[in-house]
């Protein structure tokens, strides 16, 4: 997965730039994160996410038989198993973001 641009965005406000922020998001190829702000809306204005998650506490948010996100389709809840095992999580998560990014080309 490497060999892409790590970017500087310092014309957004990330804290009150809502629109811009979404409109960047909506631009990525891929995020990749926990479930906070910024994963919820990439989610939202349909740009595929990744939601990682270290237990299965919330795990309600997973519909079907690949983990698609409860309201986003876009959006992919990957869970460790076991509980906490973050080099696993980390692991699993990084092999579905190059099958992902591998689609795109």
């Amino acid at each position: 997965m490497s060999g892409g641009a790590l970017l500087d965005i310092g014309d957004i406000d990330l804290r009150n730039e809502f629109e811009s922020v979404a409109a960047l998001l909506a631009s990525l190829d891929l995020v990749i994160g926990i479930g906070t702000t910024m994963t919820n809306l990439a989610a939202a204005v349909g740009t595929p996410t990744l939601m990682m998650q270290p237990t299965h506490f919330g795990s309600w948010l997973r519909t079907g038989p690949d983990n698609q996100h409860f309201w986003y389709k876009a959006c992919e809840v990957i869970v460790a198993s076991p509980p906490y095992d973050r080099d696993q999580l980390a692991n699993r998560t990084a092999e579905r973001a190059a099958d992902i990014l591998r689609g795109l080309r």
